[in-house]
Formats: C-alpha cells, sequence, structure tokens
C-alpha cells in the first residue's frame, strides 16, 4: 500500500475545489486547501486530526503530497528529500509564471514554498504616552506570508494551470516532475540551485532572506577554490549593466548581514534578492541548454567579466557610450526572466520601489505623477524607441514613461 508524505505550502492559493485524482496513486501530487479538506473527509482515521492540527498551527495555502512506499523513518526522510527537489520546480514555475494587469499580486513575485512558520513580516511600531507615532501594516518583506486573497492571479488560479506551466517550462523542471534522473551535471547543477531557491524563503527576517537568495544565486555559477568576487562578476554578467547598481546593493547588503548581523536599510532588498535568484538561474538554464558543459558555460560568463571586468561598477558608474559597449557585448547571453516580468525588472532596477510606477509604462500603461490617473492604451501617445508621452485627460499634464523591457535602455 503506497503512502503519502504531508508537506504544507505558501504562496498561492488556489481555487480549486473537487478532489479530482487519488493521491495514493500519483508520485506527487498538489492540492488546494479544500482539496486536502476533501482527502481528510474521505479518510478521517488516516488523516483527519492531523490536517486540521496542521492547518491550525500554520495557516497553509497548499499542500504537497509525495510518495512514500516506505513509511518507516529512513524512508520517510528520502521521500521528503524528494519533496524539496519538488517543491524546487514547482516555485521556480510559479515564479516565472506570465503576468496580467488584473492579478490580485500584480508587479508581486508569487512564490510556493514550505510552509514552515506562520507568518514572516517586518512590520515597525513606535509609541509615546500620547499615541502612536509610527506603524507599519504591510512592508516590503510581508510578501512572504499570505494575504487575505491568496490567489495567484489569473495565470495560478488553479492547480492545473501551475502543471501545464511546469510542463511547458524548463527542461529541468520536467524531467524533476516526472521523476526522471539528472542527465548530467548542468542538469545536477541546476537542481541544486531550485533547492537552495525554495530552502532560502526559509528566514525571518529580510537581512536572512538576502543572504540567503544571493548564496541560491551562487550556487549556479560556483567553483570551487575561487575567490568571492569571481562569483560576484559572474553574476553581474547574468544580469547585465542595467541592473548594477541594485547588484552592488545586494552584495553589500548580504556581507552586512553575513559578517555584522547587520539588516538592510530597505527591506524592499529582499524582492531585489529574489529577482537575482530567479535571473542567474533562468540564464544558467538556457546557457546549459546550449552546451552540457558547465564548465564550458562558467568559461564563456568569465570571458566576457575579463574583457570589460564589472568588479564594483554600477550601473551609474558607467558611461552611456561605455554601457552600450557592455551590453552589446553582452548580447550573445540568453536576456533572462527581466526583460519579460515586470515583477523582476522592478526588483532589480535602480529606481525607488514606489516611484517605478511613475518611471516605467507598465502593461502599456503609465500613471499620471501629479493625479495619479493610470494612463491606458486609449490615449493618444506618441513614441521613441525608449519612450512613450502622453497627455492626461484628467489634470493635462504631459507624462513621459520609459519602456520597461527596452533593447537599449
Amino acid at each position: 500500500m503506497t503512502s503519502v508524505s504531508v508537506v504544507p505550502l505558501r504562496g498561492v492559493r488556489f481555487r480549486d475545489t473537487e478532489l479530482e485524482s487519488n493521491p495514493f496513486e500519483r508520485p506527487w501530487t498538489l492540492l488546494s486547501l479544500d482539496q486536502m479538506r476533501a482527502l481528510a473527509t474521505r479518510h478521517p482515521d488516516a488523516v483527519g486530526g492531523n490536517i486540521k492540527m496542521i492547518e491550525e498551527r500554520i495557516h497553509p495555502d497548499a499542500f504537497l503530497l509525495v510518495a512514500c512506499d516506505n513509511p518507516s523513518a529512513p524512508a520517510y526522510r528520502e521521500s521528503y528529500d524528494r519533496a524539496e527537489s519538488i517543491i524546487g520546480a514547482i516555485c521556480i514555475t510559479t515564479l516565472l509564471a506570465p503576468e496580467h494587469r488584473e492579478d490580485t499580486r500584480q508587479y508581486s513575485p508569487r512564490p510556493l514554498y514550505w510552509a514552515r512558520a506562520i507568518e514572516y513580516c517586518d512590520l515597525p511600531l513606535v509609541f509615546d504616552e500620547q499615541r502612536t507615532r509610527l506603524s507599519g501594516h504591510s512592508s516590503w518583506f510581508m510578501w512572504l506570508s499570505p494575504d487575505n486573497a491568496g490567489i495567484g492571479g489569473k495565470s495560478l488560479e488553479a492547480i492545473g494551470h501551475v502543471e501545464k506551466l511546469a510542463m511547458g517550462g524548463p527542461a529541468i523542471v520536467k524531467r524533476i516532475l516526472t521523476g526522471q534522473a539528472c542527465l548530467d551535471e548542468a542538469d545536477r547543477r541546476l537542481e541544486e540551485g531550485l533547492r537552495a531557491l525554495h530552502a532560502g524563503f526559509q528566514a525571518a527576517s529580510p537581512g536572512q532572506f538576502i543572504a540567503n537568495m544571493v548564496s541560491a544565486a551562487e550556487v549556479v555559477v560556483a567553483r570551487p577554490d575561487e575567490r568571492w568576487w569571481q562569483r560576484a562578476n559572474r553574476l553581474k554578467v547574468l544580469t547585465g549593466p542595467e541592473y548594477w547598481t541594485r547588484i552592488e546593493e545586494l552584495l553589500a547588503a548580504r556581507h552586512a548581514y553575513v559578517h555584522e548581523a547587520r539588516q538592510p536599510s530597505a527591506a524592499f532588498l529582499a524582492h531585489a534578492a529574489l529577482g537575482l535568484a530567479v535571473q542567474v538561474w533562468e540564464v544558467m538554464h538556457d546557457l546549459c541548454a546550449r552546451a552540457r558543459d558547465v564548465s564550458a558555460v562558467l568559461d564563456e560568463i568569465d570571458a566576457l567579466a575579463r574583457k570589460t571586468s564589472p568588479r564594483g561598477l554600477t550601473t551609474r558608474d558607467l558611461t552611456r557610450a561605455h554601457r552600450r559597449i557592455v551590453e552589446e557585448l553582452y548580447t550573445p547571453l540568453p536576456r533572462g526572466p527581466a526583460r519579460r516580468l515586470y515583477w523582476l525588472n522592478h526588483a532589480l532596477t535602480d529606481v525607488q520601489p514606489n516611484d517605478y510606477y511613475e518611471k516605467f509604462v507598465i502593461f502599456g500603461e503609465m500613471l499620471c505623477p501629479q493625479c495619479k490617473h493610470w494612463l491606458g492604451r486609449e490615449v493618444a501617445r506618441t513614441s521613441t524607441p525608449e519612450t512613450e508621452t502622453a497627455e492626461c485627460p484628467r489634470c493635462r499634464a504631459v507624462v513621459t514613461a520609459t519602456l520597461p523591457f527596452n533593447e537599449h535602455r
């Protein structure tokens, strides 16, 4: 008789209600809360009370069930080890999911990860004898806990959406989810990167999260017995000069936390760290798809770093001409998700987080900085290769915004 190991998940709450398959006949099964409750009702003696206890203590958004042929302690641990790879594969799938203007979590990452604590947040509260002076009800780090809706948006409303995206996504994701063995060192490295990405969500502060995610990015580009700056150079090559200011901030925040236990000045850097890990992982995946030799791929990246060293440089340090030279040098590299996902571009772009919406064209719309009115595609506008300009119909202000995915911005 097949047993299943249960993993509570957080990050996306699916709308599925009917239990359409038998989890005991599948190697792994992703279930919504309603589906898990239906399964518990169907097998009350086997799981009912324990699922209720998990919900009360962890408040998960979904569940993952992984087949466990032998429920003894050694096999149980093996099944949970397998779950780490599966969750990593599912997590990168949800993070790379297409975005829609109507999504409840627009411009935000949508991870799905192992829920081991009720909530991760960083909320300030300052008061004196008379009244509250400062209180925070949300923060840039609070996306690590479920919101009231908990819905993943149009592309992640149902579990079937995740399964479809996974089967049409990166090859290593399909291999992990179908139980195939890694083909070579490239596959093993990419799987380790997914496990590190997923494990990075087990953080209780922005500083710890940043350190975890920079390490997750480092996993896929590291060689043994080398200097830290060599790995940092590879991270910057794989993101591109447009994002070097934010990357330098991340590296400094990571060092401050790891070596001095200092938290970052801005919790938003947690978003940026996740963006870095996802960007680096996908670009390495695409490079390894071309050449299965990881050493050759790293040699290619190092060769680009030697031609124009990115060490210590920010985007602001580059003249426009120098930046064009670097961008042309990096043309053979895959562009990565920073050039198609707003949340990731937002996370890595050197701009105050809330100012991003006023500076860039988002889903074809521009935000008027004066009256905060969104200008849709129906508003007449003029365009250049890098920007779009329109007159706000409400306050008559002339609004100019940058195209975030322009090839040579």
